[in-house]
């Protein structure tokens, strides 16, 4: 019986120019993303970030009476570097062998099996393509602040309600403005690097109140621009603290469309002033400098936690997505950051010692007691008790 037709077309294996045989393969590939899934929602979205690099499996043989030599010659081919993979119906390959397992049986005498696995090299060698965790982030937050802000236009309104609306718009306005002032004063925040613009900022939206809640898109351009203008990490990690909880997530609304208009707009406020204060806070973090690992992390879980909180009140698609956005850029950021910092470890000290001798114990240098004392709030070098201290590793 003639061979099927597809027989006559396939090409001798091999590479790097060293032939093999193939008894089986395998290909993997397809597209890299995320796959987005909303509450109380059943229309999915998954995210398109390009092609992912191709994966191949062979299951290859040499044999034959020299076939140690063969299969010395394909691992020696296989250690070399990118070169030229012909798969037998594939065609030819730019390709790089990531790993290779070679077995060798009593039963197959004269056979050495191999199982490759190479991935696919476009040619690209010293092109490196990258978007800065900075400029992802700040793609993220400005997609963010205006999604908010249109979501926010959406949802508020005093116009044609009854004056209880507009008093507890005000009201609830008055809480905000309060809650970002007592944000700048809080033991945890630093140094506010334009103090005088925030509170002129938050002077005019108190004075103009009146005005705003009659327009929304004003009101929050005025609340994004004095969050913004914020500009320290510690004031915008008070503010996101606390979230109030939601007056309209998950409820049933008061059957008074009056009520139910200022229970929205409560929440519109919050909303707005949370997920705006948020990027901002990632920002902060990808700018400031760390010191150990522990505090990136400690900051990268923190921030993610207050996201991921956030991310579950969302209603819109456009807002969901830029804060997952912030999230994930933010989190890549913060631990590749990490991952070259020293950590902290718990020592025990068990004898009353000196900050010097300490020093000079854990890292053979008597000129780090001064970091010892600092980080443990010791207040005299001299005296050290015995107890629990946390110090670097190294």
């Amino acid at each position: 019986m003639a061979d099927p037709s597809w027989l006559l077309d396939l090409l001798p294996a091999s590479f790097r120019g060293v032939p093999f045989r193939v008894r089986g393969h395998s290909r993997t590939g397809g597209k890299r993303g995320a796959d987005h899934e909303y509450p109380q929602r059943d229309l999915p979205s998954p995210q398109d970030l390009g092609r992912t690099i191709n994966r191949f499996e062979l299951e290859a043989f040499v044999i034959g009476s020299d076939y140690h030599d063969q299969a010395q010659q394909l691992i020696t081919a296989l250690e070399a570097g990118v070169g030229e993979l012909v798969h037998p119906r594939w065609g030819s390959i730019r390709a790089l062998c990531r790993s290779y397992t070679e077995t060798e049986t009593l039963a197959d005498q004269g056979l050495a099996s191999f199982t490759l696995s190479f991935v696919e090299d476009p040619g690209l060698t010293g092109l490196t393509i990258f978007v800065g965790a900075d400029d992802a982030v700040a793609t993220a937050s400005a997609a963010t602040k205006k999604a908010a802000a249109a979501h926010f236009v959406e949802r508020f309104g005093v116009q044609q309600q009854p004056g209880t609306v507009s008093d507890r718009a005000l009201v609830d306005l008055s809480g905000r403005v309060a809650a970002i002032r007592s944000a700048l004063v809080s033991p945890i925040a630093g140094a506010i690097s334009d103090v005088d613009a925030v509170g002129n900022g938050l002077d005019a939206i108190e004075t103009d109140a009146l005005a705003l809640i009659q327009a929304p898109a004003d009101l929050a351009a005025d609340l994004v621009a004095v969050i913004v203008s914020i500009g320290d990490l510690g004031a915008l990690r008070a503010l996101t603290a606390n979230r109030p909880a939601s007056l309209t997530f998950d409820v049933t609304p008061p059957s008074d469309p009056s009520e139910a208009q200022i229970a929205i707009n409560a929440d519109a406020l919050v909303d707005l002033v949370q997920r705006v204060a948020l990027v901002e806070l990632a920002g902060q973090a990808i700018a400031a400098s760390f010191g150990v690992y522990d505090d990136a992390i400690a900051l990268r879980d923190l921030i993610d936690d207050r996201i991921r909180l956030d991310e579950g009140l969302v209603v819109t698609l456009a807002e969901y997505e830029a804060l997952v956005d912030t999230r994930t850029a933010t989190a890549a950021d913060l631990t590749n950051k990490a991952s070259s910092l020293a950590r902290l470890r718990t020592v025990e000290v068990r004898t009353t010692t000196t900050a010097l001798q300490l020093a000079w114990t854990l890292y053979g240098d008597a000129g780090r007691a001064s970091e010892i004392m600092t980080r443990n709030g010791i207040v005299h070098g001299g005296f050290v008790a015995p107890g629990q201290y946390t110090v670097l590793t190294e």
